[in-house]
This record gives structure tokens, C-alpha cells and sequence, in this order.
């Protein structure tokens, strides 16, 4: 989707940071792509009981950087602004985060044509949320073993055409309308034209997948990544 470049720029941008609860080290690399799209957030957050907790973020942007841009410089701060992470409800948090911040995104003239994915990891000392639209991913190493926090959201998934077969679009070559690879992420509101259904009927949504995984001894680390990873190697092989 979008020019491509002749040659790739295979230079790694790496950072790393960490809180008394965790370390993390992050690395991109712009590839194929005119320009770099994708983004990130790693921070610590208070929760409204005073105890911290821990927000990963990843946006691999397509059609344009403005949307994932944009995700880094707030989705954070919607998440933090819901009532329901007011009420310590983080689940709901999250999914109405995805929810308002996509709405933000349709008021801005690159919505209707770039999006982004969007997989979202937030943890406290007891639990491991994960909200994801798209086909980037989240993985748990804990106790030897590669567990999946999230699935990938592709055209030709039989629910994902389902949803897609009931709107004006339509999937071909595992592209909606030939050209999106994948069937959920935050703008492409191009897609999302279906007046009469809601916001998470859309032919591409922003509507997330959620988990909550319990904390225990075994767990080690996270890996979330967009699917240039998951495209070469499995969740055991990156483990």
C-alpha cells in the first residue's frame, strides 16, 4: 500500500528504559518504506489506587505515519481519561480508549485514507490486559512456553470476512477491496462508511480484541511487534 523504496534503509532506531516493575528495549527499522510509519509508547502510569502500572504500545502506520503518529502523542492519555480506568475497570478502559481515539482520528483529514494498528499491552502487579486491532502482536514468554496475547486480524479470517461481507466491501486476494491486508486498525475511515451499522460492524474496525491474562512466577517477558516480525518467524522462534 503506498510507493516503496528501491532498496531498504535497514538502519535500527533502539531505545530502552524501565520502572522499579519492568525494563523494556524497543528497536524499528524504516525497510521498504518512503518514510518511517510506525510508532510506539512505553511508560509507567498511576493507577487511581496510587499503585503503578505499566503501558506498551505498538502502531505500525500504513498509507502515511500521521495516524500512528498521532496514536503515540495520545492514546495514552485517552486511556487515562476514560472513566472506566477511573474505576480501575482496565478492560473496559481499554476498549473504550480504542473507541474515543479512533473517533478523534475521524475528525482529521489523513483519517479517511492512513491508519494504523494498534496492540496494546497494559499490566499492574496482579494482571496483563491486551487490546489489539491488527495484525501486530503481543507474545508472553512465561514458564518456557510462547503464549499468545493476541490474534492476528486478517480479510479472509472466516469472522473477519463475515463482518466485512455484511457492508458495501468486499475481500480479494486477503486484501479488503484488493487493497487493505488487514481488518481492523484505527482510521482508514474509507472503510468504515456504513452508516447504518456501528462502530464496531465497520468492514475495517477499530473495535479490539481483548485479554487479561493472570500474573504469575513463570512469566519472564513481552514481546509485541508489527507483523514485519510475524511474517518471518513464529512466536516460539522469537521467544
Amino acid at each position: 500500500m503506498g510507493a516503496y523504496l528501491d532498496t531498504p534503509i535497514k538502519e535500527k532506531n533502539s531505545e530502552n528504559g524501565g520502572t522499579e516493575m519492568c525494563s523494556w528495549g524497543l528497536c524499528s527499522m524504516q525497510g521498504w518504506r518512503c518514510d518511517m510509519e510506525d510508532d510506539h509508547i512505553a511508560t509507567e502510569v498511576t493507577q487511581p489506587d496510587g499503585l503503578k502500572g505499566v503501558l506498551l504500545c505498538v502502531f505500525d502506520g500504513h498509507g502515511g505515519k500521521d495516524v500512528a503518529n498521532f496514536a503515540k502523542e495520545r492514546f495514552g492519555q485517552v486511556f487515562l481519561e476514560t472513566q472506566e480506568f477511573r474505576q480501575k475497570k482496565y478492560k473496559e478502559a481499554l476498549l473504550e480508549a480504542f473507541r474515543k481515539f479512533d473517533e478523534e482520528v475521524g475528525k482529521m483529514d489523513y483519517g479517511m485514507h492512513t491508519g494504523s494498528t494498534a496492540n496494546v499491552v497494559y499490566f499492574n502487579s496482579t494482571d496483563i490486559y491486551c487490546a489489539n486491532a491488527g495484525d501486530s502482536r503481543a507474545v508472553l514468554f512465561t514458564n518456557d512456553k510462547a503464549v499468545p496475547l493476541s490474534e492476528d486480524h486478517k480479510p479472509d479470517n472466516e469472522s473477519e470476512l463475515q463482518r466485512i461481507q455484511k457492508t458495501d466491501h468486499f475481500v480479494e486476494d486477503a486484501r479488503v477491496d484488493g487493497n487493505l491486508a488487514l481488518s481492523r486498525s484505527f482510521g482508514d475511515f474509507q472503510y468504515k462508511d456504513d452508516s447504518k451499522k456501528s462502530w464496531k460492524d465497520q468492514a475495517v474496525t477499530a473495535n479490539p480484541d481483548l485479554t487479561v491474562t493472570k500474573r504469575k512466577k513463570g512469566d519472564k517477558y513481552i514481546i509485541l511487534a508489527c507483523d514485519g516480525i510475524w511474517d518471518c518467524v513464529t512466536n516460539e522462534e522469537c521467544c
